[in-house]
């Protein structure tokens, strides 16, 4: 398991936070099962995604109460906020460098691949009917609604380094359409024009 590399293949990599960046929000994914979502900087909030979550060595992602993903790959830093942050996903690959600490890890059996060295600091949970279950793989999670008109999804970017190139190396899987919403809500008007409204989608030939 290469957990501190990643190929970004636009085509199958809906989200990409790139090193230097910080973003807050909720992100949500209902897309085929083989699209990924690659965190090498860092992120804070919500993340629902029904395809590969990819946190590589140096990327770190602080959860705020869940974290729902039908596959993983960590080799950096998935931590919980608070004392009450679940981690639920169909396969949890835990490089060396990987670090998780959250309350509960929810997996089905047989879903976790660790390396020595690797930590993780949770209780964990396995349960043969577990919604993420991986044979068969197929896309059977129903679309996550969209949000009401007078919520309208935005992003919130704290900060950027653009000067530090991402890493590349080895993709994982292959993948077909779907889209990405990146989401946060409220704020003053103020804090508003900070805000930008991002939503990405890719098509399949």
């Amino acid at each position: 398991m290469n957990d501190d590399k990643s190929t970004i293949d636009p085509a199958m990599t809906p989200l990409f936070i790139g090193t230097g960046v910080e973003l807050e929000g909720m992100i949500r994914h209902s897309g085929p099962v083989g699209e990924k979502a690659v965190v090498l900087g860092n992120f804070k909030g919500d993340v629902e995604w029904n395809g590969i979550l990819q946190v590589p060595k140096g990327g770190k992602l602080v959860i705020d109460k869940s974290l729902r993903v039908r596959e993983m790959v960590v080799g950096g830093e998935i931590v919980g906020a608070g004392d009450e942050v679940v981690v639920e996903t169909g396969l949890l690959r835990v490089g060396e460098s990987g670090v998780i600490d959250v309350a509960l890890v929810r997996l089905p059996v047989g879903g976790l691949e660790q390396a020595r060295g690797s930590v993780i600091n949770a209780q964990l949970r396995m349960v043969k009917d577990h919604h993420f279950a991986l044979a068969p793989q197929v896309d059977d999670t129903p679309p996550v609604a969209a949000p009401a008109a007078s919520t309208s999804p935005t992003l919130a970017l704290v900060s950027s380094n653009t000067q530090t190139p991402a890493e590349t190396g080895e993709a994982l899987h292959d993948a077909g359409a779907g889209a990405a919403l990146i989401e946060r809500d409220g704020g003053d008007a103020a804090a508003d024009a900070a805000l930008v409204q991002v939503e990405t989608r890719s098509h399949a030939a």
